[in-house]
């Protein structure tokens, strides 16, 4: 999967690796530390959300990004490839104009599959009456439900060398 390095993520990697941090030499210890953080940014962002303060907000989900790149960085994880093809999949999900009223096949696939309440929520783009409708098809629960377009990232081959190709 052909990626740039002319993104952000790319420029936070940089910094991490201008540190001189060994990558793919992260310990459980140095894991459990990095999820720590992650999780303390997490309460930060929350607080945040609860005192409309959309300044703290942008600071709480940098971090966010920042502390999550650094651990994926350090445990040698091929995190612009692997957001990428992440990316990609989690857009599959989305339906997009037409595809809003035309979700029977959908259900019907869902259904089969034992998934119960599905309901069509559509993105409210209120005083941007010019976008393109968007939505998804949430479960009883809430969650994101995978239609029929959807397209299953293929995480797996972002840890195939030719060792374990040979296997």
């Amino acid at each position: 999967m052909d990626t740039t390095r002319d993104c952000l993520v790319g420029e936070a990697l940089d910094v991490i690796f201008s540190w001189g941090v060994p990558r793919g030499k992260m310990t459980k210890k140095a894991k459990r530390e990095s999820i720590k953080r992650i999780k303390e940014e997490l309460k930060e962002l929350q607080h945040a959300v609860d005192n409309n303060d959309p300044v703290e907000e942008l600071d709480g989900l940098a971090d966010i990004v920042f502390v999550t790149l650094d651990y994926a960085y350090r445990a040698g994880l091929p995190i612009e490839e692997g957001l990428a093809m992440v990316n990609f999949s989690n857009a599959s999900k989305i339906l997009v104009g037409d595809e809003l009223d035309n979700t029977e096949d959908d259900f019907a696939n869902l259904e089969a599959k034992g998934k119960e309440g599905l309901h069509v929520v559509r993105v409210n783009y209120e005083g941007f009456e010019d976008a393109i409708p968007t939505g998804c098809i949430l479960d009883r629960t809430g969650k994101v439900q995978k239609p029929l377009k959807f397209v299953e990232p293929m995480r797996e081959q972002l840890f195939v060398t030719p060792e374990t190709e040979a296997e």
